[in-house]
């Protein structure tokens, strides 16, 4: 899920628009539980499950390295696959 911006989490947190526009689906539309002049790191310490978390710079980055893995691992296991479906290897030797 991709995430907000400061600007859209505080319009929201503040009802800024009459509808909702992310992915709270309305109902934390208006909340105010935040000030009006929330910063970054007020939005950062909501917790991680809150739609209009903000992650940090640290999870952003462990995100990303856990996306990269995923995508090693799928290329590992696609290239095991094709060894095995081309019988020049057996399952033994995995």
């Amino acid at each position: 899920m991709r995430a907000l911006s400061l600007t859209q989490a505080n319009r929201c947190e503040t009802a800024k628009h009459p509808n909702c526009r992310c992915r709270c689906g309305g109902g934390l539309h208006g909340s105010r539980r935040l000030l009006e002049n929330a910063t970054r790191e007020d939005f950062e310490a909501l917790p991680e499950d809150d739609p209009h978390h903000l992650p940090t710079k640290e999870e952003k980055k462990r995100r990303a390295e856990t996306k990269r893995l995923e995508k090693v691992l799928a290329q590992i296991k696609a290239a095991k696959n094709n060894l095995l479906e081309s019988g020049f290897a057996r399952e033994d030797y995995f």
